[in-house]
């Protein structure tokens, strides 16, 4: 990573207090191999990100929901700001084991993180394929997100947050492909097929519906996704124990 990409996602982290995003302590100057290089001081997740604990075949439902509700705790106080983070994905929420035994998770990578204000790196085409709103793959980009409203906006991380869910649940991104290209083209058309859900419930196919939408103006928001059902008809506050959540990283339901 660069020195002023460093500086800027530092920057971001410092300005930033929440117990679902990952605490950064400054850049202090270090020496790799001999030579002289700056570091970032985050705090250390012994657990691993989660995209390493996704088995073959996705985790069940409710484990999926105690650590991904966190997740989107994250985003709606982002999105409060406004702030978006440009690219949620599996291997950016980092897990670990809480002192309760249950699953805590954090968002990290805020690098390409920007204030809905600044319309220069707003404009830029920055995430991950499969995971990045369509919006943002289309030429028109520049152009529309400097006319589009703030909770829009802040939907390009709702888009990316249903996208982990999906791969999370399903164990796999259903736009990858053979090539970058072919991933960006599929992407792009957004062709999210929730007609076979292969046992999971019509919540999960509703909230995916609305979260994934190709459109912006017709795609739900975070705060708006914690509405819904599949989120609803959950104990309030329930939690994954850390338990129950290697079990199911290791196929056992």
């Amino acid at each position: 990573m660069q020195n002023d990409t460093l500086d800027h996602e530092v920057q971001v982290l410092l300005n930033l207090h929440h117990d679902r995003i990952v605490g950064a302590y400054g850049i202090y100057e270090v020496k790799v191999q001999g030579e002289r290089s700056l570091a970032m001081v985050l705090d250390y997740k012994a657990g691993e990100d989660l995209a390493s604990w996704i088995p073959k075949g996705g985790l069940p439902e409710t484990v999926v929901r105690g650590i991904i509700s966190q997740v989107g705790d994250a985003l709606v106080y982002l999105h409060g700001i406004p702030m978006v983070h440009r690219d949620v994905k599996p291997t950016n929420v980092l897990c670990e084991r809480a002192t309760d035994g249950s699953v805590k998770v954090v968002l990290s990578d805020f690098e390409f993180a920007t204030n809905v204000s600044d319309k220069k790196k707003l404009s830029q085409r920055v995430g991950t394929c499969g995971y990045v709103a369509p919006e943002i793959l289309r030429k028109d980009w520049i152009e529309e997100c400097t006319l589009e409203t703030v909770t829009n906006v802040t939907k390009i991380d709702a888009f990316s947050f249903g996208m982990t869910i999906y791969a999370a649940v399903f164990g796999r991104n259903p736009f990858v492909d053979e090539t970058e290209q072919l991933t960006v083209q599929r992407n792009a058309r957004c062709l999210l097929s929730l007609a076979k859900m292969d046992g999971r419930s019509e919540e999960l196919a509703s909230l995916l519906s609305g979260l994934c939408a190709k459109s912006p103006r017709q795609r739900c928001s975070t705060s708006e996704a914690f509405a819904q059902p599949w989120f609803t008809t959950a104990a309030p506050g329930a939690r994954v124990t850390w338990a129950a959540f290697v079990r199911a990283a290791h196929g056992v339901r």
